[in-house]
């Protein structure tokens, strides 16, 4: 497997703290203006609006945002530290060089997506959709996603540790060289034939298991 180096997120230390989250979201789009060098804290973005908005050199530091609009955003180095964003509608948006930490995302929309130079630690993505989705440069630590949606996704360069795809979907996503070792796969969901899986890297028992979706009964 290539090795790769990822990214990593750098902010400043004086970051401008925001006293009014939503006020600030919504002068943002009224005047057309990027979301830059900002501390979001504690900020409570119930059903906000955040689409087509610009977030750069930003951290979200224990947010709330459920069911909020974040199609079609761009947010560049930007750090989600223990936010709750269960689902939060972020289709068509590009994230770059961000890192999101004990977040919880279950149900979000990531539909059609860029990702590149990512970090996912700790995260609970229960039943988020990444259908249609390209992920470059990922990783992947401790993170829950169970029943997640990866139909027709592309994914390059992705490193996972002790994450659970129990249920996950990969319909049409092709998982060569994908090292899923460390990982939970029971009863993943795939097309009929099978062939998403061709060239992933799997573990002994893990190929026992998944022997059986392939029709293989396997004599102990």
């Amino acid at each position: 497997m290539t090795e790769f180096k990822i990214k990593q997120t750098e902010l400043s230390e004086t970051l401008e703290q925001v006293g009014d989250p939503a006020g600030l979201i919504r002068w943002a789009k009224r005047e057309e203006m990027d979301i830059t060098e900002t501390e979001i804290r504690r900020g409570s973005l119930q059903e906000a609006d955040f689409s087509q908005l610009v977030f750069e050199n930003v951290r979200f530091d224990h947010c709330i945002a459920e069911q909020a609009a974040m199609k079609n955003c761009t947010f560049r180095n930007v750090v989600f530290q223990g936010c709750r964003f269960p689902g939060c509608d972020f289709s068509e948006s590009f994230f770059d060089q961000c890192r999101l930490e004990a977040c919880q995302l279950t149900g979000a929309d990531f539909r059609d997506n860029r990702l590149s130079n990512v970090v996912f630690s700790g995260c609970a993505l229960k039943y988020v959709n990444f259908a249609d989705s390209k992920w470059e440069k990922i990783r992947l630590k401790d993170c829950d996603l169970s029943e997640a949606f990866f139909s027709s996704c592309r994914i390059k360069q992705i490193e996972l540790s002790r994450c659970s795809f129990v249920q996950a979907e990969f319909f049409k996503t092709p998982l060569k060289g994908i090292d899923f070792t460390d990982c939970t796969l029971d009863g993943i969901r795939l097309s009929e034939g099978k062939s998403e899986l061709k060239g992933a890297i799997v573990s002994s028992y893990q190929a026992a298991e998944l022997a059986r979706l392939l029709g293989v009964i396997i004599k102990e």
